[in-house]
């Protein structure tokens, strides 16, 4: 293992152990360097993980699912046998399915094989989703965590260093672009770029005006028709949604979400 990679995955842990997740260290093929089935009840700790990353095998980090991280349930969507395309309707089909207070409530990891783990907290619920591409993880299980080799936090939870609870609002993924843009009465219009941009025209147009880039959550405007958001600007997700739905006011849109997803 590079150094680098070493000392990212070290910060990494840290930060989940601090947030309330337990961690664990993994091997190249996914599977726990050593006996886990005891972090299911105990805390690991960053001193043992650090110890264990020093060692030949190590490759990476997981999380433990279930009560011991706060409930963590999460849903794995593959769709490495899919092209651009195809993946890209399947998501949407998928996003179509939760309703927008799920979409609050989840937070999105990329995977190697350009597939996604949604991460929910069970005591909010898990949403009712039936696909063959999906696999839910909960209590028993865990899940390889970002940064291991391939898998990204596509909207960076975290990193302002308050809960996950408290970022959720600059978390704002894939799916929720869909109930943002339809709630604003926008029409999806399809794919391009092999499904990583997604199309949709504002109101009253027949043609695309909006662009939604999934690898880095932003929304490129081109047309006049979606003030306050300008033509020919890029926001972030949340940036847009913000602009849309609260005037700008980023505290009351941060307000109204933590209202959501409190106990």
């Amino acid at each position: 293992m590079e150094p680098k990679l070493r000392i990212e995955l070290i910060a990494a842990a840290n930060k989940y152990l601090i947030q309330g997740f337990n961690v664990m260290v993994i091997k190249e093929d996914k599977t726990p360097l050593h006996p886990w089935l005891y972090l299911q009840t105990e805390f690991n700790t960053l001193d043992n993980i650090i110890r264990e990353l020093q060692e030949p095998k190590a490759y990476g980090i997981a999380i433990v699912c279930g009560a011991i991280s706060k409930d963590l349930t999460v849903v794995k969507i593959d769709f490495k046998d899919l092209s651009g395309e195809e993946r890209a309707q399947r998501y949407m089909e998928l996003c179509e399915q939760i309703n927008e207070d799920e979409a609050d409530r989840v937070l999105v990891v990329g995977t190697p094989t350009r597939g996604f783990h949604w991460y929910y907290w069970s005591r909010f619920g898990v949403p009712e989703i039936t696909d063959p591409l999906l696999q839910v993880i909960g209590e028993g299980g865990y899940v390889v965590a970002p940064p291991t080799p391939g898998y990204s936090l596509l909207f960076n939870w975290g990193a302002s260093g308050n809960t996950p609870e408290e970022d959720r609002y600059d978390s704002w993924g894939l799916h929720t672009h869909i109930h943002l843009f339809k709630q604003l009465g926008c029409t999806f219009k399809g794919y391009s770029h092999s499904g990583i941009i997604h199309l949709w025209a504002s109101p009253g147009q027949s043609e695309a005006d909006i662009s939604f880039c999934e690898e880095n959550a932003t929304v490129q405007i081109y047309s006049d028709n979606m003030a306050p958001l300008k033509k020919g600007e890029t926001y972030l997700l949340s940036d847009a949604r913000n602009r849309m739905l609260y005037r700008g006011k980023f505290e009351l849109g941060r307000f109204k979400l933590r209202e959501k997803i409190k106990d």
